[in-house]
């Protein structure tokens, strides 16, 4: 498991977490994460949305894991056994992105990296901005609408669930 506790010592600002899914690179800012574990036993979520892949727990605490592939493409969540999982957390919530794999812990700043804007179809409600890094353009997605977008969601596919909270 990799976890960024160890990168306390470092400005955690200026670090992204650059992760593949198919054919596409995200990045996620690492100061939002609060480890990368391989997939283990995900509990199923009745009635969840079909991005949903199901749950996690994580030192007592409880991840809802969204496929982010299946959210911006409409399509149901898979998972496969390989994958990873991302656990972010923010004042209102937890989440954990299913990931096919971990490509790059990078320090945005000594890279040199160039940020610019980033707009365009479904993935733009979710990205901050993005990062051009080896020759490609990485959306940087952006921790609270991706957990506000996921639990509005979560709420009116079952009804109830905003009282559990």
């Amino acid at each position: 498991m990799f976890s960024l506790t160890d990168a306390a010592k470092l400005n955690t600002d200026a670090l992204l977490l650059i992760f593949r899914n198919r054919f596409n690179l995200y990045g996620l800012k690492a100061i939002d994460i609060q480890a990368v574990c391989p997939v283990s036993e995900i509990i199923f979520v009745p009635q969840a949305p079909p991005f949903i892949v199901g749950a996690v727990t994580y030192r007592g605490l409880f991840f809802t894991v969204v496929d982010f592939d299946a959210l911006i493409l409409d399509r149901t969540a898979s998972v496969r056994s390989e994958n990873k999982v991302v656990l972010l957390a923010s004042e209102s919530a937890k989440l954990a992105i299913r990931v096919e794999d971990i490509v790059s812990l990078t320090a945005i700043e000594e890279q040199g990296h160039r940020v610019s804007s980033q707009g365009g179809g479904k993935l733009s409600q979710f990205v901050s901005s993005a990062l051009e890094w080896k020759s490609q353009m990485v959306p940087i997605l952006d921790t609270d609408r991706l957990i506000n977008h996921t639990l509005e969601t979560f709420y009116r596919f079952i009804p109830g669930a905003r009282e559990v909270r």
